[in-house]
């Protein structure tokens, strides 16, 4: 609830460039809840974009969103809401929701159009569903936490019996817990070693794998650690886990705490799955919020959302897959009947256009078709309807489901459509004696099959009796299909998304999204496996949804304690460890930690400095970053090798306009120029790019992106993403170009000094790595900050700006710019204020100002 309370706090401060929308109905509904239904939402550039969402806290005023202190005025002008229905929930159309208030209020109609006469705006503050769902977890009477053993063993796990061994060994705790990892090690099967040679991992990838798989395999619960550092293949390593678990038909669901970890490892999966004929698309399953998770091409092959979509087109009865199984059929038993019946059909059309004399219609459409011109065309239309159906069983529908008959079936019917297709081609004019030869009983004994059938079409005879032959195999197959298949009588899209999470082996979704499992029965077998990427990113409270679903009995955490934990606004949150997460409370607890130990991300000289200080030299460089051939210069001079730090002592730190965080425009010109070098060479060079700038605070984030605009949107081959250091987790980029902002005389950083945000902006890039900032400054602050321009000056990479002439006349120009809008801004300070003795030295006192800079 503290932490609910600073949310409210933070989302009112920012309420002046909050988002919202125009309500156009509002229909009292029952008690204090009411129906609206909203403008839609317009343009990005706009703050009217705001789409309700359930559980999103709003502010109902009849004024858009200016300052504030305008909802006090003028007496009542707003309440407080919340979304109990956003318009996504299927009951309700895109554009309504349902909103509950504390008390009713009245509002005027027009009787014509139903519509308010006033205008009445809903204002986003911010959402409460995760705290929602963390709540109702937090029941420690109910059965999920009475049952769970695996529940019991995180919260039983104590170190002392641990340091009781370590003391008569004399090893650390982590030497212990890992002797007694690996003496509980199966001999891995041979599923697992199969799968295992397929895939090219180090030893320490491995040795976590198959920790953690044979496990799985024991009757009892179990907790695994996989500790990941930047660039050590943490994904890969999940994907690879998750392959094996669908070799062994394990059912597990994988969360995260935020929608791009969870995407990319859904995307990863797929790759792989792609690239063998093991796995199938229908073994795995997405879901979540389409728009935030930004769903499109190939994860559309296994998001919840599109499946069930394609599936329900499947089911129904008079135009899915068993109709058109049908129609097929009866098109070659009974072709001439259905002729008789399109030609009865155009004469009584002809006879209408007749009476009507109807002289728009053209002569052509008044053609009549042959009986074999009709068949082709009627083939042609129910083949592509066919195909369809069976690729969505194929790719959509629940593997386990599908008889290894109703599958050969499957196969076997679409290479058949393709040789119809091809032998239509040629003897569709004999298509009307196929009626008068002989009938399946009397085939050939020596076929039997397709093989049979593809090795007598092989052999160059009557074409029309491979016409023939083809058409009663087809017959027969689409027969016994039609036996095989399983279709459910399932025409809702809640049924069929619960048909498809009850039987589906590998399930992806954010952690908070998970709470959607606890109202799915698991009626034929339960979940198994719990896989949790960026654990040391999600509160322990939060990790209970996915924790206590029912059946969950492995848990495998994989994170890195050293980057970036969940974010805490509240003070007194912080202080009370809300944002820890179990993989730190475990890790700090002596708890055994696969590290994976080779980084395969960034050059050496950009790996150096934070495997030293923050992993203690545990990490080694991939092969692929020790060859000469992954480093690049992407700009000449020693300035811009792998690594280097930037000295701009020229900047000025300075607050954004709502006072809540820090800026520094010259260091941003500095940005913006080098960035536009890299472009420079990237288009000259003829080279794809992509380029990272990262900052600590938003302000200078939001400065860099309004300077930089949307110059290089155009250009396919040079990449710019701007974000702020927590944006930047878990992402990497070709170059990166950090600017630190601070800039001062006594040496203060402020959240700067945080070693795991630190870490984090150091471990972004693969090839290039520009650290801007002011070095006097950071190496007064007392902190890593302090280690970080020591290395770089004893390692020959602390440069000065001016040691770049380009680069100091664009910091010159910004310098000059920045002094001129002051002046300004003092000025037109002075004139509002009056004309008085202090006034007079404002001049004397800007240049002042630069001297003592």
């Amino acid at each position: 609830m503290e932490e609910t309370r600073a949310d409210m706090c933070s989302a009112l401060e920012g309420f002046s460039h909050a988002q919202y929308i125009e309500i156009r109905k509002l229909e009292h509904t029952k008690d204090n809840s009411y129906k609206i239904t909203v403008n839609s939402a317009k343009e990005t550039n706009s703050r009217e974009t705001y789409v309700p969402q359930e559980a999103d806290i709003v502010i109902l005023s009849k004024e858009k969103p200016k300052h504030l202190s305008n909802l006090s005025r003028n007496g009542w002008r707003y309440t407080v809401g919340i979304i109990s229905k956003g318009g996504k929930d299927g009951a309700l159309s895109d554009n309504d929701a349902i909103i509950r208030v504390p008390h009713a209020f009245s509002f005027d109609l027009d009787l014509i159009t139903d519509e308010l006469k006033e205008p009445l705006f809903a204002v986003f503050l911010f959402n409460i569903l995760t705290y929602n769902r963390i709540w109702k977890m937090l029941d420690y009477k109910s059965d999920s936490f009475s049952s769970s053993t695996i529940i019991r063993k995180v919260i039983t796990f104590n170190s002392v019996v641990v340091n009781y061994l370590a003391s008569f060994v004399q090893g650390d705790v982590e030497d212990i817990m890992s002797f007694a990892s690996r003496s509980l090690q199966s001999v891995p099967d041979k599923d697992i070693l199969d799968t295992f040679s397929r895939f090219n991992l180090n030893d320490s990838q491995y040795n976590a794998i198959l920790d953690c798989a044979s496990s799985i395999e024991q009757l009892t619960s179990s907790l695994k650690l996989i500790w990941g550092p930047p660039g050590t293949g943490k994904t890969n390593t999940i994907s690879m886990l998750l392959a094996l678990m669908l070799v062994k038909t394990c059912r597990t669901v994988t969360c995260a705490p935020t929608n791009t970890a969870v995407v990319e490892v859904a995307s990863r999966l797929l790759r792989l799955v792609e690239d063998s004929s093991e796995f199938f698309h229908s073994d795995i399953v997405l879901f979540g919020n389409k728009d935030r998770m930004r769903i499109d091409g190939d994860l559309t092959k296994i998001f919840l959302e599109d499946r069930v979509g394609r599936l329900l087109k499947c089911f129904m009865p008079h135009t899915g897959i068993q109709h058109c199984i049908s129609s097929m059929i009866d098109i070659f038993k009974n072709c001439d009947v259905q002729y008789q019946l399109y030609i009865n059909d155009h004469e009584k059309n002809d006879e209408f256009r007749e009476v009507k004399d109807d002289k728009s219609v053209d002569d052509g459409s008044k053609k009549v078709m042959s009986i074999a011109e009709f068949a082709k065309t009627r083939f042609d239309a129910m083949s592509k309807d066919l195909q369809y159906f069976i690729q969505i069983f194929l790719d959509d529908f629940p593997r386990a489901l599908i008889s290894e008959n109703a599958l050969e079936e499957m196969h076997d019917t679409l290479k058949l459509l393709q040789i119809l297709k091809d032998l239509l081609q040629y003897c569709s004019n004999n298509f009307d004696r196929i009626k008068k030869q002989p009938n399946i009983e009397v085939r050939p004994p020596f076929i039997t099959s397709l093989a049979d059938l593809q090795e007598f079409i092989a052999s160059g005879s009557n074409s029309f009796l491979h016409l023939v032959y083809a058409r009663e195999l087809f017959l027969e197959k689409l027969q016994l299909l039609s036996g095989h298949l399983s279709i459910p009588d399932m025409f809702e899209k809640r049924s069929v998304e619960e048909f498809v999470l009850q039987h589906v082996h590998c399930i992806l979704c954010t952690a908070s999204s998970s709470f959607k499992l606890h109202g799915v029965e698991m009626k034929h077998k339960p979940l198994e496996v719990l896989v949790v990427d960026e654990a040391a990113q999600l509160k322990e409270s939060e990790s209970l949804i996915p924790l206590l679903l029912p059946g969950i009995k492995h848990v495998v955490l994989i994170g890195d304690q050293f980057q970036l934990p969940a974010l805490v606004k509240s003070k007194i949150s912080d202080e009370a460890n809300f944002g820890r997460s179990l993989f730190e409370r475990l890790s700090s607890l002596g708890y055994s930690k696969h590290l994976l130990d080779v980084q395969y991300r960034m050059h050496p000289s950009i790996s150096k400095f934070p495997v030293s200080n923050f992993y203690n030299n545990r990490i080694s460089d991939g092969s692929n970053v020790t060859s000469q051939s992954y480093e690049k210069h992407f700009l000449m001079g020693q300035m811009y090798g792998p690594y280097s730090f930037i000295d701009v002592e020229q900047g000025e730190e300075t607050k954004d306009k709502f006072g809540r965080s820090l800026r520094n425009p010259i260091e941003v010109a500095a940005v913006v120029h080098i960035v536009k070098k890299l472009f420079r060479e990237s288009v000259y060079l003829g080279q794809n790019l992509t380029v990272g700038v990262v900052s600590p605070y938003n302000a200078q984030v939001k400065l860099i992106q309004d300077k930089l605009g949307k110059t290089y949107d155009l250009y396919k081959g040079f990449q710019v993403k701007v974000r702020s250091i927590d944006g930047f987790q878990g992402g990497e980029e070709d170059v990166i170009i950090f600017s630190t902002v601070r800039s001062n005389t006594t040496g203060s950083v402020g959240f700067l000094s945080n070693i795991n945000r630190t870490n984090v902006a150091l471990t972004r890039a693969k090839h290039c790595l520009y650290i801007i900032g002011n070095a006097t400054t950071l190496s007064k602050s007392e902190s890593v900050w302090q280690k970080i321009v020591s290395d770089a000056k004893n390692r020959g990479c602390l440069f000065k700006s001016e040691d770049d002439e380009d680069l100091q006349n664009a910091i010159i120009r910004a310098v000059i710019e920045q002094d001129e809008l002051e002046d300004i801004i003092n000025f037109n300070t002075l004139r509002i204020s009056g004309p008085n003795s202090k006034g007079s030295n404002w001049l004397s006192r800007s240049s002042s100002k630069k001297k003592n800079r």
